[in-house]
C-alpha cells in the first residue's frame, strides 16, 4: 500500500490523474468520500476503527499487477486550521495500514502559504494574510 498525504498546494490533483493511474500500474484502493467518512472527518468519540478495517479490507484491489494507492490532501490535516487534525489522522492511517509506504511531496513553503491563503480567500475568507498567518 501506498499513502500519499497530499500536502495542500503540492501537485495533489495533478499526481491523482496522472500518475496513480492504472496505465502506470496504480490503483486507488480507497476513493476521496470514504477516506473522508472513515479516517478524516470523524471525532475521536465516533471513530470505529473496526467499520474502517472492514471497508478497507472490502476495497482489496483485484488485479495482483497493480500496486495499491491511498491519496488525498487532507491525510496531511487541514491547512486552514494549522492541521489540527494531522497527528490524528496519522494515527489512524499507521493504526490501519502499518506497513504502507508514504509519500510526501514538498513545496516551497511560502508558495504554499500564499497559494492556500489565495484558495482561502476564493472560499470566502475575509482575514487580512497577517490575520490569517497569525489567528
Amino acid at each position: 500500500m501506498l499513502i500519499h498525504i497530499g500536502y495542500h498546494k503540492c501537485a495533489s490533483t495533478f499526481i491523482q490523474r496522472q500518475i496513480f493511474v492504472e496505465k502506470n500500474g496504480f490503483a486507488i484502493a480507497l476513493g476521496r468520500n470514504l477516506i473522508q467518512e472513515k479516517l478524516i472527518y470523524p471525532n475521536e468519540l465516533t471513530y470505529n476503527h473496526n467499520d474502517t478495517l472492514d471497508i478497507v479490507k472490502s476495497n482489496q484491489i483485484l488485479n495482483p499487477k497493480l500496486y495499491p494507492v491511498i491519496s488525498a490532501e487532507r491525510l496531511s490535516g487541514n491547512p486552514h486550521s494549522g492541521g489540527y487534525d494531522s497527528l490524528i489522522i496519522a494515527k489512524r492511517l499507521k493504526s490501519i495500514f502499518p506497513d504502507a509506504k508514504i509519500l510526501i511531496i514538498i513545496r516551497k513553503q511560502e508558495d504554499i502559504i500564499l497559494s492556500c491563503y489565495k484558495q482561502y480567500i476564493k472560499m470566502g475568507g475575509t482575514y487580512t494574510l497577517e490575520r490569517y498567518l497569525n489567528p
